[in-house]
């Protein structure tokens, strides 16, 4: 049972996308949904509404195709050895989905509002490098000790939410632009690692093997524990009616979260332009969910085969649960239904410059870290964008999720009131199955008007 429900969790999450923006679209103000990256960024119509908008990133930071399998009688074979050497201390696979089902924004006299209601999956699965050591046993035969096993982090986290983000920026000065936003979130589902401490400890001298566990979940998912007549754990069984009696609870503001988005855009002369944003300060309240707690020590010293020998062929089957059984039933757990807890937002920051070289072309960089899991996720990207009022191409070069080859690059073109726009930080991975490690798209259709902004753009003596 346990097995199968790891191996749904890893399919799942090595199935959909990342916490992240596509940060190709950063520079491209002609678009209006850059204006996401920083809350005083203003587009460049003085109308919009968004038909359809989808972002889709998906990623891992250890390895590629070709890092873990090698050829051999034209076969591609895994190499657990290699495999074992391009995993990270922590091997994440991660997700994101964004699904933008309302956004509109327009210029006021003073300032520009913008809404946007988006439908958000964050995933990700933290598996340690040390998992993988279990290939060398618990044992060193050169150094003849024991090896220690530290799996702490291992685990699943799973986010998903409603965002309604309603943002303002104003001109303080002709020079400096400030805006903000505030977030009002809608919690469907979460799955929370919170604590994962587990290890395993080899005695040197009697060569028992120590497991020490120190676990807590925390999720709004239902499920129950069910016991045999010993009151040991027999299963675990998801509350089905829970989801299928008022699926419409999913959508019910039950678990209310709120944020703050804060940016401002300042410009020493008309050429240059420096930016700083915060993004997803915030949380969400979850008030029905469940704490789960588990904590404790199995010492297996061996087996005793005699049973399993003289017994019949059952008994040889039951060997495995058996050992299950006995680990399982170790630990102290504690299931606490009807709790309230927080789930914080995955915070972002943004700090970036860009200058104009001639009036339609602007090159750029810009310094991102996202902080999740209790850790920080560091991304740098340097830009080249084309602006006119009817066509807008960035081409941009990233270092991200400890991947250094990263060529995007995005279009938005203008057709009479539509614009079409597709985004991506990694059309040369994907291009490259067998080295990806990174994959990002994004793609939408923009309702747009008012869009002759001379005014913003640098002054030059020749149009270019």
């Amino acid at each position: 049972m346990i097995k199968k429900i790891y191996s749904a969790m890893i399919l799942f999450f090595s199935s959909i996308g990342l916490f992240a923006q596509t940060n190709s679209l950063y520079f491209m103000s002609e678009v209006p949904q850059s204006i996401q990256a920083n809350p005083a960024f203003r587009p460049a119509c003085n109308f919009f509404f968004t038909v359809a908008d989808v972002s889709v990133l998906a990623g891992q930071n250890g390895f590629a195709f070709n890092d873990v399998f090698v050829k051999s009688d034209e076969k591609y074979i895994l190499s657990i050895d290699n495999l074992y050497n391009q995993m990270p201390n922590s091997f994440e696979i991660k997700a994101f989905v964004n699904a933008q089902t309302l956004s509109l924004g327009f210029k006021t006299k003073k300032g520009y509002f913008s809404f946007q209601n988006n439908v958000v999956v964050n995933a990700y699965f933290t598996v340690p490098k040390s998992f993988l050591g279990l290939k060398d046993g618990n044992w060193d035969m050169e150094a003849m000790k024991p090896r220690e096993l530290d799996f702490s982090g291992f685990g699943p986290n799973l986010l998903a939410y409603v965002d309604h983000r309603f943002a303002y920026s104003r001109n303080l000065k002709p020079n400096l632009t400030v805006g903000a936003a505030f977030h009002l979130y809608n919690g469907l589902v979460t799955f929370d690692t919170y604590k994962s401490d587990l290890s395993i400890t080899t005695n040197a001298e009697s060569y028992s093997m120590n497991v020490a566990a120190d676990l807590e979940y925390r999720t709004n998912a239902k499920a129950d524990v069910v016991l045999d007549a010993e009151g040991n754990i027999k299963d675990f069984v998801l509350d089905e009616d829970y989801y299928t009696k008022d699926p419409l609870k999913f959508i019910k503001p039950i678990n209310k979260g709120f944020g703050f988005d804060i940016g401002a855009v300042y410009k020493p002369n008309q050429k240059t332009e420096i930016a700083a944003s915060l993004l997803n300060l915030g949380f969400i309240k979850w008030n029905d969910g469940i704490i789960a707690n588990a904590k404790g020590n199995f010492t297996f010293s061996g087996i005793d085969f005699t049973q399993y020998v003289i017994g019949d062929s059952s008994s040889t089957d039951s060997l495995g649960s058996d050992l299950l059984d006995s680990l399982i039933n170790s630990v102290d757990y504690a299931v606490n239904e009807a709790q309230t807890f927080k789930t914080w937002m995955p915070l972002t920051m943004n700090i970036s410059a860009s200058r104009y070289i001639t009036k339609r072309f602007q090159v750029g960089a810009m310094l991102q870290t996202r902080i999740y899991d209790k850790k920080l996720h560091p991304a740098f990207m340097l830009s080249s964008n084309f602006h006119t009022n009817l066509f807008n191409f960035g081409l941009t070069y990233s270092m991200m999720e400890k991947t250094y080859a990263n060529i995007g690059f995005g279009f938005g073109l203008k057709l009479a009131p539509l614009q079409v726009f597709v985004v991506s930080d990694s059309w040369t991975q994907m291009a490259s199955p067998y080295n990806l490690k990174f994959a990002s798209v994004r793609v939408g259709v923009n309702l747009m008007m008012g869009c002759k902004r001379k005014a913003d753009l640098p002054i030059y003596k020749d149009e270019i």
